[in-house]
């Protein structure tokens, strides 16, 4: 394809074309296109960049161009004195009675140059104003009622003119004014040349740099996209460039890169995981006379070999399933979760804030998420914030997404006035005294009667959707599945094997649970933790790990015995006894690291002598 094409818009422009062409000594650089208005923008769509440096059009055809906003520069055919005067002659001669009906239809930035010429000439004439095809239909029919005899304008006024029986006049182009617009996209090729001279060097560069490279606006789009980021993140190019860079960030770097837009400030070796692999992110403004105008986002790979890489991918796994945000990830089929899952949805569908209300550990935060994720906001931020320290910074950071506030009823006098205001008219005052513009939704959970505890008015333009999450104690039939899920995960992080004896899951639905969800979880971290490689839960292993005030009885003034009760579940790993205490291999090993291997040192720290270590040592060594 030519470097330069000519969108001639009729046969006179073509024809001059064709002349100018003969003159030029690469003639195969320049290609003749007979095509008008909104064809020739759709046309000029298709043509690549790289291949096409400048289009050449005339009056309505050129100004739609550019109003398309193309890659492609676009260079208008002049209109001269001497071709309106020709015109004008023309119209006179058709209709030669006086006062004229003569109009001109064209562009409003065109009828402001002729309409000045028009009057030095004492010509009264009509002009109609369009930008596309159908405001020159419009005004064809227009002109007519207007008692109009003859018009002057472009080909495609002239085709539609003719269709509604009036006389037109073509505004033609000379070859004078064509060869003026060729030596103007000369010089603009040499620009664009130039250009894209730079854009391949930067290309070239990007090629060679390990790191991924994401560039975005101030509006978040992204704007350049290099291939090292394309392989880490495993999305083509044509997916990324020109969207939102929601999708290639987590929750957390999404609150950091809106700090950075915020801030100005820079985050430097920012640990993240993009498909299984770790990353140093590193995001810093773009600044622009004074101004943020955007962000450059580095990636760079952070390494680990062997049974570390191993022992990485098992806790990405366990940190990339541990923040439920789907409502189908939920586990249970209690009709109380049920119930959750149906409003929750309900809500999802609507901007409105939401209270959720349940005791500690219920899973509010993780219902608000849940909410978030089945939204139109779902590839914005999800920022939970604790009421007592919430912050202007955050409902700025939160822009876009959605702010859940903990605990609400904690809010300062200060920040109830800033939700009030979001509320009220979506605004927020900074500290300059200026307005900023927001567009969040604020959910908000509490374990508190929040009718009774937040003013009036705050819980009146809260309470739109109230959504009740019941305890686990309620909900019993859940409890059971729940820990099963917890204790699987936890366990393929430690690499070890559950077996569950039949009892106990009696045990747990027995079991209040005080702490709800959080503190099922975290029975089953210290249970997965302690495990050794393969272990049988029994119902008193359980129970001893939910009576936590053994591991307090030491602070009360009445004498104690050593707990045998937390040991039981660690000696699932292989050891010896030595006097009052189990030591594992485990122990054994890390003792022996740090002795580098002398086995009297080893011995006289455990209080054993170096016959009695040796032969462990010997089973360690079997046991491998």
């Amino acid at each position: 394809m030519p470097n330069i094409i000519l969108f001639s818009a009729g046969d006179s422009l073509a024809y001059y074309g064709e002349l100018l062409k003969k003159k030029l000594s690469s003639p195969v650089h320049l290609e003749i296109i007979n095509i008008y208005m909104e064809d020739a923008v759709k046309y000029a769509r298709q043509c690549r960049p790289e291949e096409v440096d400048v289009i050449i059009a005339r009056g309505n055809t050129a100004k739609l161009l550019k109003a398309a906003h193309l890659s492609i520069p676009v260079v208008t055919v002049p209109i001269k004195d001497s071709e309106l005067v020709r015109s004008i002659e023309k119209a006179k001669e058709i209709y030669p009675e006086e006062p004229p009906q003569i109009a001109y239809i064209g562009m409003e930035d065109v009828i402001r140059s002729v309409s000045a010429f028009f009057e030095m000439l004492g010509c009264q004439i009509r002009f109609y104003s369009v930008t596309d095809s159908k405001d020159i239909e419009y005004s064809i029919k227009k002109a007519k009622r207007d008692k109009v005899r003859v018009v002057i304008g472009g080909v495609y006024t002239q085709k539609l003119a003719e269709e509604y029986g009036l006389k037109c006049v073509l505004l033609e182009s000379s070859l004078s004014s064509l060869q003026e617009a060729y030596e103007r996209a000369l010089e603009v090729q040499k620009g664009v040349q130039i250009q894209k001279k730079k854009l391949q060097e930067r290309i070239t560069m990007l090629n060679s740099i390990s790191d991924g490279l994401v560039s975005v606006n101030e509006k978040k789009i992204v704007t350049i996209y290099s291939p090292s980021a394309e392989k880490y993140f495993q999305l083509p190019s044509d997916m990324v460039l020109g969207k939102s860079c929601a999708r290639l960030l987590e929750n957390p770097e999404k609150e950091l890169l809106n700090q950075v837009l915020l801030t100005n400030s820079s985050v430097i070796d920012h640990m993240v995981m993009v498909h299984g692999a770790e990353y140093l992110l590193s995001i810093n403004p773009v600044i622009v006379q004074n101004k943020n105008k955007g962000a450059i986002l580095s990636f760079h790979p952070y390494q680990f070999t062997g049974a570390a890489a191993k022992r990485r991918s098992m806790e990405y796994q366990y940190y990339a399933s541990r923040q439920i945000s789907s409502f189908f990830a939920l586990t249970g089929h209690s009709s109380e979760l049920q119930l959750v899952r149906s409003m929750g949805f309900q809500y999802a569908k609507s901007d409105f804030p939401v209270l959720l209300a349940g005791e500690y550990g219920s899973g509010r935060e993780t219902i608000a998420r849940c909410i978030h994720t089945e939204s139109r906001r779902k590839e914005e931020i999800f920022l939970s914030c604790n009421a007592a320290i919430l912050s202007l910074e955050d409902f700025l950071a939160a822009n876009g997404g959605t702010l859940y506030i903990r605990d609400i009823e904690q809010l300062s006098a200060a920040m109830l006035a800033v939700v009030r205001e979001v509320l009220h008219s979506s605004t927020i005052q900074l500290p300059d005294k200026t307005k900023q513009n927001l567009d969040l939704r604020i959910m908000a959970g509490s374990a508190k009667d929040l009718s009774k505890k937040l003013p009036a008015e705050i819980y009146y333009l809260m309470n739109s959707f109230i959504l009740p999450i019941s305890s686990l104690r309620h909900r019993k039939q859940d409890i059971y599945p729940i820990f099963c899920h917890f204790l699987k995960q936890f366990n393929e992080t430690e690499d070890h094997i559950f077996t569950i004896a039949p009892d106990v899951e009696n045990a747990l639905t027995a079991y209040s649970w005080p702490g709800n969800i959080s503190q099922l979880k975290s029975v089953c971290r210290r249970l997965a933790f302690l495990a050794g490689p393969q272990t049988v839960l029994s119902p008193q292993m359980l129970e001893a790990q939910l009576d936590d005030s053994s591991y307090y009885a030491h602070l009360s003034d009445q004498p104690v015995e050593i707990m045998n009760s937390q040991l039981q579940l660690s000696q699932s790993s292989r050891g010896f006894a030595i006097k009052d205490r189990y030591v594992t291999y485990e122990e054994l090993s890390s003792l022996k690291r740090l002795f580098h291997g002398k086995k009297r040192l080893m011995a006289e720290s455990l209080g054993i002598s170096r016959s009695t270590l040796w032969r462990h040592m010997k089973e360690l060594e079997d046991d491998q």
